[in-house]
């Protein structure tokens, strides 16, 4: 059996972003959402999304303004995120406030779920989670919080050409031992990650999609995908919400499904 977990990220980033989304989930393919607890336009989302599908926690550590203030090797002096690149390089040399970032994001989920989002999942921003020493503390936030499901985006080849092949590459050396130490805390993980080498492809982004589908695996997927405002973001909303593409669901019988349906660990 194959069954096809289509998450929205970035859910709450802007108003055109939460607009895309819920069309990508009542008119297209998108299964559930990831909700940043920092984002500018959460109200927005909710207006929305609350009722449109399932949303989880998109964790940040990288864009916007971080909720708590000042975050040493995470911000800069006025508590704006400085990106993916400075963090990491911070969480390779353990030049950042474990302690810190998890009241952060503490702070990001309480904001989350006042808004009226009941997360069933958890993922990173940029996959802030799994990069070093963070897979702890979103673990340990998950089992407080009690969120069953945690992405790991770790993506192997499947197309032969595919994109973002040196980000794919990273992101599976830092995953290493992530889905062992997710089953270890009771949480549950798809068996195959994909949307890396789907993300911000232009006129072959359906085409690509469609081949994605057509060589999916057995056992249950997650595909990530941003549906949004501008050209990628349109080109990626209106691949998902194709009538081809719910057909090739169909034809190929894969079954779509969200985190929560994942089967409960023994």
């Amino acid at each position: 059996m194959r069954t096809l977990i289509v998450t929205a990220d970035d859910l709450g980033a802007s108003a055109a972003a939460n607009e895309a989304i819920a069309r990508a989930a009542r008119a297209g393919i998108v299964t559930q959402a990831s909700v940043l607890g920092n984002g500018a336009a959460l109200a927005d989302a909710a207006a929305r999304f609350l009722g449109a599908a399932p949303a989880g926690l998109h964790l940040n550590l990288t864009e916007g303004h971080a909720l708590t203030g000042v975050l040493p090797g995470a911000t800069d002096g006025a508590g704006r995120l400085r990106g993916p690149r400075p963090l990491l390089l911070a969480c390779l040399r353990r030049a950042v406030d474990l302690a810190a970032l998890e009241r952060e994001w503490d702070a990001q989920i309480g904001r989350v779920r006042a808004a009226g989002f009941r997360p069933a999942h958890l993922d990173g921003h940029h996959h802030v989670h799994v990069f070093p020493g963070m897979l702890d503390v979103a673990l340990r936030l998950a089992r407080r919080h009690g969120i069953g499901a945690l992405r790991v985006p770790h993506e192997g080849a499947l197309f032969r050409h595919g994109g973002a092949r040196l980000k794919r590459a990273l992101l599976c050396a830092l995953c290493r031992g992530a889905r062992a130490a997710a089953r270890r805390a009771a949480l549950r993980v798809p068996d195959h990650f994909f949307g890396l080498s789907l993300f911000r492809r232009g006129h072959d982004h359906h085409s690509r999609l469609l081949a994605l589908l057509a060589r999916l695996p057995q056992g249950s997927t997650e595909l990530m995908v941003h549906p949004g405002d501008g050209l990628l973001g349109g080109v990626e909303t209106a691949s998902l919400t194709h009538p081809e593409t719910r057909a090739a669901l169909s034809r190929l019988d894969i079954r779509l499904a969200t985190s929560a349906s994942l089967p409960a660990l023994d």
